[in-house]
C-alpha cells in the first residue's frame, strides 16, 4: 500500500465506501415501499362504509323513552350507543337519585349492540350453558340485566339502547316504547 498514491485506498477506506454504498441503497429501497405504501389504494380496498344511529334517531328515541317512562311513573336513565358500543347520548330524568342506573344504562345499550339481541333474550337463551352465563358477566361493559335492545335498521344494528332505574319489566317497556318510536 502506497502511502503517497491518492488513488490506493486503505482497506478501511474500501469499508467505508461499501458501508456509504450499502446505505444508499437501503435508503433508496425503503424510499421506494415509502412511496409504494403511500400510494392510495382503489376505494373500498382499504376501508368500508357503516350505518349508524344518528343523534336525530336517538333523540326520538329518549324523548318517546321519557313520556312512557313519565306514563308509568318511574325516572330511568336513558343511554343510546352506535353500532360499535361508543355512547351516542345519554339522558338522566329527574327523579333519579342513584348512580346505578348512570352505570348499567350504558352497559345494557352495549350489551344489545354487540350481541345484537335484547339483554333479556341474551340471558334466557343462555340459561342452558352455566359456563356462559358465569362468563358473559366478567366481559367488561356487559350485562344480562332486562332494558337493553339492538337498534335496527332494515336487517342492520345501527346501535342500542338501555333503559335503567325502574324494574326489569318496565324498564323493557320503556325500551320497547322507544324503538318503536323509530317505526314508520
Amino acid at each position: 500500500m502506497s502511502q503517497g498514491n491518492p488513488t490506493t485506498h486503505s482497506r478501511r477506506d474500501s469499508l467505508r465506501i461499501a458501508s456509504a454504498a450499502g446505505i444508499a441503497v437501503a435508503a433508496g429501497s425503503a424510499w421506494r415501499r415509502s412511496a409504494a405504501a403511500q400510494t392510495p389504494a382503489a376505494t373500498g380496498e382499504v376501508s368500508l362504509t357503516k350505518q349508524s344511529v344518528t343523534l336525530a334517531a336517538a333523540q326520538r328515541m329518549i324523548e318517546a323513552a321519557q313520556a312512557k317512562a313519565t306514563e308509568l311513573g318511574v325516572a330511568v336513565v336513558i343511554a343510546v350507543v352506535d353500532e360499535g358500543g361508543m355512547l351516542k347520548a345519554l339522558h338522566r330524568m329527574d327523579g333519579v337519585i342513584s348512580a346505578v342506573p348512570l352505570d348499567i344504562g350504558p352497559m345494557k345499550a352495549y350489551t344489545a349492540a354487540s350481541f345484537r339481541t335484547p339483554t333479556h333474550q341474551l340471558a334466557e337463551n343462555n340459561l342452558e350453558n352455566p359456563a356462559r352465563m358465569a362468563s358473559l358477566p366478567n366481559v367488561p361493559r356487559v350485562t344480562l340485566l332486562a332494558g337493553g335492545y339492538p337498534i335496527v335498521d332494515g336487517d342492520v344494528v345501527v346501535g342500542g339502547i338501555g333503559i335503567s332505574g325502574a324494574a326489569p319489566d318496565q324498564d323493557m317497556e320503556i325500551g320497547e316504547a322507544a324503538i318503536a318510536a323509530l317505526r314508520p
